[in-house]
């Protein structure tokens, strides 16, 4: 019994590094705490556009560490030459 909780705590810890962090970047970052329409279709609908939104600026967040990467690594090449 031992194995499932330390088990259980491992995919919990995994679950707070990756979907925690969307709803707690749209709650607290983004300002949505209430859906502005009515009805579950839309609050789905409003929900799925600010996640798609959080997965556009880590992308960008991403290609610009590295293009950051890419330029750091070429001045080094320039000084090491």
């Amino acid at each position: 019994m031992a194995g499932f909780a330390e088990a259980a705590k491992a995919v919990y810890r995994l679950r707070a590094q990756t979907s925690d962090i969307v709803f707690a970047d749209v709650k607290g970052h983004r300002g949505l705490r209430r859906f502005a329409g009515r009805g579950l279709a839309r609050a789905r609908g409003e929900l799925a556009f600010e996640v798609r939104v959080h997965n556009l600026r880590v992308l960008r967040r991403f290609s610009h560490q590295q293009h950051h990467v890419q330029e750091t690594n070429s001045q080094l090449e320039n000084i090491a030459a």
